[in-house]
């Protein structure tokens, strides 16, 4: 990056502080929420500390050095965006439980009624689940065309009431939310679990609406879901919550305001939409796919990735967020022909084994209009730090990463590592849009280190008609 002159309307000798805060706090509709008591079993405890972010990017002749203070933990921010940390041992305390017999029987919601009255009752709105109840291993649910409505909570209160699937359920038109929504003081009710026991529970959910919930589904301990043309709408802890080895394959469906989170578990998700949701992924050895979704919103993340070796995440756009995509930990996906565009970052890469593979994405029109809260600042399209070592391409596999209108700084390696950004495209002079070795050795005691060389030669170009057919 040369020297000198303004960029973008941004003065030399600008000097901004940015505070990342603590999401520590949950309003919907004015109703009071309280968020669930820390599992103990989370052995960083992450939420019990108040852990903020503090960026400063500082502008001195034009030159962009960003520093970052970790306190206590430096990935505090990353997995704060992550709700699946709170429930990381899941410590549901269960109203008094009613079990079907586990006689191989098919139940619908009118004979649960009859069977466990105490349980389930039939209303004129549907049938008001009253306690936790549970469908045995070798049993069958069976719940179309109807509603079910979750008992809430009071707020002092420890005790859930969700409807527990050991065997199998089978759900079609089912509208699940909570009943009463409108009550203050009460904590909104979970909708499903499907857990496995001695044998695997299976669930099949189509058409299906998840709405005014804490938790949509929650799937755990070898369960497997699929969920097909589905919608989430205000699920303002997770839509969809798959841990401990359970799966789940999500298809076509939106959610709305309601996140999808796996962690330790397995899963895909194709063709759905999200909006001011996020998706977060935790912990992932077997591989995790999304393929074919459209992202928008305004939260921290759209995307996030922290710990996990393989998986792809292809063919998808993600607009509007802070960060686009996250990366941390040891997360090593290969990112194929996605577009990432309006976001104030549109990557961040942090950690000394987070290696993805970028190749074909669109990361563009990024950095130009940061959240209001952070001030006149020039923020990186792609920002590397802590050891991140993505490989935007090699002279044998080109990049082909088409990164352009992203403001003066296009990416910004800000760490040790010699990082491979071949092949691409890049509106004008990479040497003017990455922020890199060269530019700061004479700025290492204001910046605090030093950073490592990005190889960019040799270009690509998508209007080369015959580069342009290879893409």
């Amino acid at each position: 990056m040369e020297n000198g002159g303004d960029r973008n309307g941004v003065s030399p000798f600008t000097f901004v502080s940015i505070w990342v805060q603590s999401l520590s706090e949950i309003t919907v509709d004015g109703v009071r929420m309280v968020k669930y008591p820390f599992p103990e079993t989370d052995p960083e405890n992450i939420f019990q500390q108040d852990v903020n972010l503090m960026t400063y990017i500082y502008v001195e002749m034009s030159e962009v050095f960003i520093y970052s203070i970790f306190q206590e933990k430096k990935m505090a921010l990353l997995r704060k965006c992550m709700v699946l940390v709170l429930f990381a041992g899941f410590p549901l305390t269960l109203q008094a439980e009613f079990h079907t017999p586990d006689t191989g029987t098919t139940y619908t919601l009118s004979s649960l009624s009859a069977l466990a009255p105490g349980s389930l009752e039939k209303t004129p709105g549907g049938f008001l689940l009253k306690e936790t109840l549970i469908i045995s291993e070798t049993d069958t649910l069976v719940a179309r065309d109807n509603s079910l409505l979750i008992t809430p909570r009071e707020i002092e209160n420890p005790i859930f009431t969700i409807l527990v699937i050991e065997g199998r359920l089978i759900a079609e038109n089912l509208v699940v939310t909570t009943h009463g929504n409108g009550l203050e003081n009460y904590i909104w009710g979970c909708g499903l679990l499907i857990r496995g026991k001695t044998s695997r529970a299976e669930a099949d959910i189509t058409s299906c609406t998840f709405h005014t919930l804490s938790l949509g589904v929650i799937i755990r301990s070898g369960a497997r879901i699929e969920i097909e043309r589905c919608r989430f709408q205000d699920c303002y802890e997770s839509g969809v919550y798959s841990y401990m080895e359970g799966e789940a394959i999500i298809r076509d469906s939106i959610f709305q305001n309601s996140n999808a989170i796996f962690s330790n578990s397995r899963g895909s998700i194709e063709n759905c939409d999200f909006l001011d949701s996020n998706v977060n992924v935790y912990d992932l050895n077997n591989g995790f796919h999304v393929k074919g979704c459209h992202m928008e919103g305004t939260r921290d993340n759209g995307l996030l990735v922290y710990n996990g070796s393989g998986g792809e995440i292809r063919d998808t756009e993600i607009r509007g967020y802070h960060y686009g995509i996250a990366l941390a930990g040891d997360a090593c996906p290969t990112l194929l022909r996605n577009t990432i565009r309006e976001s104030s970052e549109g990557a961040i890469v942090i950690g000394d084994k987070t290696r993805p593979v970028l190749r074909k994405n669109r990361i563009t029109s990024n950095t130009l209009d940061p959240p209001s809260n952070f001030g006149p600042v020039i923020l990186p399209a792609i920002f590397i730090m802590d050891g991140g070592a993505p490989d935007l391409g090699t002279s044998v596999t080109l990049g082909k990463n088409i990164i352009r209108y992203n403001g003066p700084v296009a990416l910004y390696n800000a760490g040790m590592n010699r990082i491979l950004a071949q092949g691409n495209y890049w509106e004008k002079d990479p040497e003017n849009l990455i922020y890199h070795e060269p530019d700061d050795h004479e700025d290492a005691d204001k910046s605090g280190f030093l950073s490592g060389i990005v190889e960019y030669a040799p270009l690509w170009s998508p209007f080369n008609w015959r580069l342009f057919l290879l893409y």
